[in-house]
């Protein structure tokens, strides 16, 4: 029951989340932290089967509840050691949510990624390059807190890694992406309003999910649902989108 208790504190519907809130304040009212390192194989376990489940809403809790593992058990000196021997593994889970249709769920694996590697910076070095290529794709997303949270997750690995990650930050990423909106074709004020006032614009477009790119009603099946470039949807990115 326990990695469930724990996983439902992050779940997205806000009467769930309290509901499990009050759930383990009843039944924890204190050694709360002693209980989750007990179990805490059993956790590690679950949250990586949810980083794969059916629901995007259940993939990002479990990205949400892994970063709070590497936080609250990463910093404790004592129970820091148990969880060590899991990174590893909840690494690679969170990799694999990199790649999901929804973006919620990319955004929290990304910040996971970050406060993992700020925990246990020498554990996660094996994967630096692949996280350095994740983090610096997501700066430039079309979706703005993904940018945002991305910018986020480099601050922590700055602090994991300092001049080893600070030095291609700014004699390479820097200078090449917030020069990027000068390359933004030029709209005015009235062509946008234009735009955005089109009915042709905006009719008989494809449906999407809230929180994907999916089209709605869309069910794929296996690795085929978390692979972005499977999904077929996407838009272009706009250069001001980097810059920002």
């Amino acid at each position: 029951i326990l990695p469930r208790m724990c996983l439902n504190r992050f779940y997205l519907a806000q009467g769930v989340k309290l509901y499990s809130h009050e759930t383990w304040k009843l039944v924890f009212p204190e050694g709360g932290m002693e209980q989750v390192v007990r179990y805490l194989p059993a956790i590690v376990r679950y949250y990586v089967q949810m980083c794969d489940a059916d629901n995007h809403v259940v993939r990002e809790a479990a990205c949400q509840a892994t970063a709070e593992l590497a936080d609250r058990v990463g910093s404790d000196e004592e129970h820091r050691p148990v969880l060590q021997e899991h990174v590893h593994v909840l690494l690679q889970a969170l990799l694999m949510c990199f790649h999901d249709e929804s973006w919620p769920v990319r955004d929290e694996a990304c910040l996971a990624c970050g406060t993992l590697c700020r925990s246990f910076p020498e554990d996660c070095r094996p994967e630096f390059k692949t996280l350095w290529e994740r983090w610096t794709e997501q700066l430039t997303d079309q979706i703005w807190s993904v940018r945002q949270d991305a910018a986020v997750a480099l601050a922590d690995a700055l602090v994991a890694y300092g001049e080893e990650i600070w030095e291609p930050m700014k004699n390479d990423l820097i200078p090449k992406i917030l020069p990027a909106a000068r390359d933004q074709p030029a709209m005015t004020r009235e062509e946008y309003k234009a735009h955005i006032n089109s009915a042709e614009a905006h009719t008989n477009s494809q449906l999407y999910s809230c929180g994907s790119l999916a089209p709605k009603l869309k069910k794929k099946a296996g690795a085929g649902r978390i692979g972005c470039s499977n999904c077929g949807i996407d838009r272009p990115k706009a250069p001001w989108e980097a810059t920002e």
